[in-house]
């Protein structure tokens, strides 16, 4: 056991590959580890994660071997585009935390139908989800036709 004194190096590092690989499969385990990434991704006495710890943080966490943030459409991808375009602020918790939302929700649902104006998403979730139906992507598959 991992836990007891003197356990060996091949027990703590057999522990710790086993978590590794849990982190796809364990949301529970994953979300202890993303928002542990918030605190240790900040720079001494500063409340907010720079954007570009933030940028990497994301890569590493929401790809293999933790939860990839892709499906039909690559939305890891599609939000580190957005922000070099639209955003340049820092990441304050609040934003760190409701992308891990965010992101388990468009796994689920990539039409992004779960999204209304009135949600409680900070505005850069509101601004994405605007950008994102800008370059057609939530849309709906089927195409609005009027009756003649």
């Amino acid at each position: 056991m991992v836990g007891r004194a003197g356990a060996s190096h091949q027990e703590h590092a057999s522990y710790v590959r086993k978590l590794i690989s849990d982190l796809s499969s364990d949301s529970a385990l994953f979300k202890k580890v993303y928002r542990y990434a918030f605190v240790a991704g900040r720079e001494k006495d500063q409340k907010s994660l720079a954007l570009e710890n933030a940028l990497i943080y994301w890569s590493m966490l929401f790809s293999a071997p933790g939860m990839a943030w892709k499906g039909k459409h690559d939305w890891l991808e599609l939000w580190k585009t957005f922000l070099g375009e639209k955003w340049t602020r820092s990441v304050n918790r609040d934003m760190w935390n409701m992308i891990l939302e965010f992101a388990l929700k468009t796994i689920k649902d990539e039409s992004l139908s779960f999204w209304n104006e009135d949600g409680a998403w900070p505005s850069v979730i509101d601004d994405f989800v605007d950008w994102c139906k800008q370059k057609g992507i939530g849309k709906s598959e089927t195409m609005d036709v009027d009756d003649q």
